[in-house]
């Protein structure tokens, strides 16, 4: 086997290993210890949160013939990584969109499966499929069936059609928490023999939005530095991220009204190359860790701040990832401290 990233080989092929999600695992395991487990799935969330992977493991949950389906039951066949067999199926929907592809891929069904109880069809990328194909989805999803599942995995989930919606068990994937990503980057560095400050692995887990994915390609560019020698700037530099001693100033300059000083750091941070996207996901972040801080001691602030956040959210909806035109960074930010200036009855007040 060639040399593999991190993410690539440390992707979760057993329940073991999958991390976060306990309620989806509550929920699949509830319905397989009844013996009633639904045909239609839809898996969906932001990426890195282990979508297509569960969707292995969740072959092997419901084809698994022990009762109990946990971490720590080494008789349950979820806990080795033992490869999806012949029948289970996967599809890119980017490129097998067509209602003839479709309908190639979905043909099996009218076999039974060939070693297990139950075949698993995984479409992923659903939200790309045409229409045509969505359309004669409805029909064999609302088929009743006994040996074949059928899996949506999908990022956005608003492209996929109400009718289908409604016919599936929705599973969201929500964004993995700093805290699983910490614990999941120590255990890795230490069987990688990757000497690394916990400090900056610290660093990473908080700040890749919840995405494991990201956060291992980050290590692994790390991995290639003797990081006991380098500072937390040089760190955040390589790893192209926003200095967090900058944004809050940012914000405190914001939450002061200093319009001047606002516009005079942002060209600053504008100057850095950082990923405008990153930078006000992490200007959200230090506004709601403020908002949760003064929620019960000031509430004029707390209200400020809840209402700050609600705009800058209603910015990012529309704001491109891949848009590295500083101008609308500028311009949300002077938006920010626009809307604040409404408020100076309530004084200047700092990031303590």
């Amino acid at each position: 086997m060639g040399n593999l990233f991190l993410y690539n080989k440390y992707k979760p092929n057993s329940l073991s290993d999958f991390i976060g999600h306990s309620s989806i695992l509550s929920i699949v395991n509830y319905f397989i210890s009844v013996g009633n487990i639904p045909c239609n799935y839809i898996f969906y969330g932001p990426k890195g949160t282990g979508k297509t992977s569960y969707s292995r493991i969740f072959f092997k949950q419901v084809n698994c013939k022990e009762l109990l389906h946990s971490r720590n039951n080494s008789n349950c066949i979820c806990n080795n990584d033992m490869v999806p067999s012949i029948d289970f199926f996967e599809i890119d929907a980017a490129s097998n969109r067509r209602l003839c592809d479709i309908d190639r891929l979905l043909s099996r069904r009218f076999f039974i499966p060939i070693k297990y109880k139950y075949r698993v069809f995984c479409i992923d990328e659903a939200h790309m499929l045409s229409k045509f194909s969505f359309n004669y989805l409805l029909k064999v999803i609302e088929d009743e069936n006994s040996n074949f599942i059928i899996v949506f995995i999908s990022t956005e989930f608003d492209k996929i059609p109400d009718t289908l919606r409604s016919r599936c068990l929705c599973f969201k994937f929500n964004k993995i928490k700093p805290r699983e990503i910490y614990n999941r980057l120590i255990y890795i560095s230490e069987k990688e023999g990757i000497n690394i400050c916990k400090k900056y692995l610290r660093i990473i887990s908080t700040s890749y939005d919840g995405s494991l994915r990201d956060s291992l390609v980050a290590l692994d560019t790390l991995r290639a530095f003797n990081t006991s020698i380098l500072s937390t700037g040089t760190v955040l530099s390589i790893l192209n991220l926003p200095p967090i001693g900058i944004l809050r100033m940012l914000v405190s300059l914001i939450l002061s009204g200093c319009i001047i000083k606002v516009r005079n750091l942002s060209r600053y941070i504008v100057n850095s190359n950082c990923c405008y996207f990153d930078i006000l996901l992490e200007i959200n972040n230090i506004i709601t860790l403020l908002n949760i801080k003064y929620s019960k001691s000031n509430g004029a602030i707390s209200y400020l701040l809840s209402k700050l956040r609600n705009v800058l959210i209603r910015e990012l909806k529309y704001f491109n990832y891949y848009n590295y035109d500083a101008i609308n960074f500028i311009y949300i930010v002077t938006k920010l401290v626009c809307y604040v200036s409404t408020f100076k009855r309530y004084g200047s007040f700092y990031i303590p």
